[in-house]
């Protein structure tokens, strides 16, 4: 892979460009095409130096940027971010604060995708009890559009457990 050619095409096109290193994983091409100074002034790019850091296991650097976020990036989702950094650098009672407030956010401001990205970031955490509540929470919304059942049914096994009648209610007629 040349780096010219990735910077013939990054100055026209950051977007794809920025889709596509982090799909292959090439990191050090999307510092060279992405500084931090452009990121914090646009949340598509944005959206590519945080995962970046986040792959490579760089928790100081995603936490500092996470500081810098956009204001048009969805806070639930940097709260979130935040706790996931903050597990993996040991601090796990902050950790814990921002996996709540992320939740109670993405409740408040967000819709149906947010708590089930939300649920998705916490499951990569291996954080089972923000996953279920942000996927139930997202079930009780009403959407045309159905979630795959192998994506969801965890959500029935736990609400059962729990002996949560009135939400596998509102959960199963969506």
């Amino acid at each position: 892979l040349s780096r010219s050619a990735v910077g013939d095409w990054a100055d026209d096109e950051p977007l794809k460009v920025g889709q596509w290193l982090l799909g292959q994983r090439r990191f050090d091409l999307i510092d060279l095409h992405i500084p931090e100074s452009k990121a914090t002034e646009s949340e598509q790019l944005y959206s590519f130096l945080v995962p970046r850091y986040i792959f490579e296991g760089e928790w100081e650097k995603a936490l500092s940027l996470l500081d810098r976020a956009p204001d048009s990036v969805n806070s639930a989702m940097v709260l979130g971010l935040r706790a996931l950094a903050y597990s993996n650098v040991g601090q796990k009672a902050l950790a814990y604060d921002y996996w709540e407030r992320s939740l109670r956010q993405a409740l408040l401001t967000s819709g149906r995708d947010t708590l089930l990205k939300l649920g998705r970031l916490a499951a990569s955490s291996g954080n089972v009890d923000i996953r279920n509540r942000a996927v139930t929470e997202a079930m009780k919304r009403p959407t045309a559009i159905p979630l795959p059942a192998s994506d969801v049914a965890f959500v029935f096994s736990h609400l059962k457990e729990e002996d949560s009648a009135d939400d596998l209610l509102s959960v199963s007629l969506g």
